[in-house]
């Protein structure tokens, strides 16, 4: 399984790290005092940019129906290639797929999946690749006729509408069910006026709804992940909690007192 790594310098730079589930909100204080000056220290990297993450994480899924030519397209002709979508909502039921899709984002990179053939005509096998690419040589199962055979692997997707592309050497029905998906880590580096320093490419959008005050969007449903905000130096403070695809932030300057909320800026990284 791909593995997700931060670096020793973000930790090192934080503060405080405060995690909240969409079922414990958290709030900042009232604003008492004007914002400091917040330069980024040099453990943060320059101009604040995060660690870099080489690996997607992977997301888990309840398995769920994408394909079933027994409902919709009928069998696949030996030698034929059909296309079928993944991602997103759209699709699905022109395939014979659940209706709305699976919830695997745009911004996955690729898929775990079974993949059955159903009542083959004839002996043979099934090749599945990227839309966009060539075709491999590789099979991805060997079939015979009349017997009904799954194979599960991870798929990595191509662009556009259609993610993959599937070509049986003689006719069969094929059947596609999800069992989780690779995507980015949601991560980004976010200004003191709200604007992304760096981000990974599932941050849609920040903006600074108020003094030290965030609301992130991202392109998931985060219900059961949990926000991590971290900032510097030691005395600021920084929380975040989750709802549905947003991320709402705090940040307070710890300098004064009473701790006053300010604009800082600050880190964050969701965990699912």
């Amino acid at each position: 399984m791909k593995r997700l790594f931060t670096t020793a310098a973000v930790a090192a730079a934080t503060a405080l790290v405060l995690v909240a589930s969409a079922s414990g909100a958290q709030s900042g204080p009232s604003p008492s005092a004007a914002p400091p000056t917040q330069e980024l220290p040099a453990s943060a990297g320059t101009r604040g940019i995060p660690p870099t993450f080489t690996e997607d994480a992977h997301v888990a899924l309840t398995p769920c129906r994408i394909v079933d030519t027994r409902i919709a397209g009928g069998p696949i002709g030996g030698g034929a290639i059909r296309n079928f979508h993944v991602r997103g909502a759209g699709g699905f039921p022109g395939q014979g797929g659940k209706a709305g899709g699976c919830g695997i984002p745009q911004s996955a990179t690729s898929v775990t999946a079974a993949i059955t053939v159903v009542s083959p005509a004839g002996t043979g096998f099934l090749r599945a690749w990227p839309f966009g690419q060539a075709e491999p040589t590789a099979t991805l199962l060997n079939f015979q006729g009349g017997v009904n055979i799954t194979n599960s692997t991870d798929l990595t997707l191509g662009g556009g509408a259609a993610a993959i592309r599937v070509k049986p050497s003689a006719t069969t029905h094929v059947v596609i069910d999800v069992l989780g998906y690779y995507a980015p880590p949601i991560h980004a580096m976010v200004a003191s006026d709200g604007s992304l320093s760096s981000n990974t490419s599932r941050v849609v959008s920040s903006v600074r709804t108020g003094t030290g005050t965030y609301e992130i969007t991202v392109d998931r449903n985060l219900t059961g992940c949990s926000a991590v905000a971290s900032t510097w130096p030691a005395q600021n403070h920084a929380g975040a909690y989750v709802s549905g695809s947003k991320i709402y932030a705090y940040t307070t300057n710890g300098a004064v007192t009473p701790p006053a909320a300010a604009d800082l800026y600050w880190y964050l990284s969701v965990h699912c």
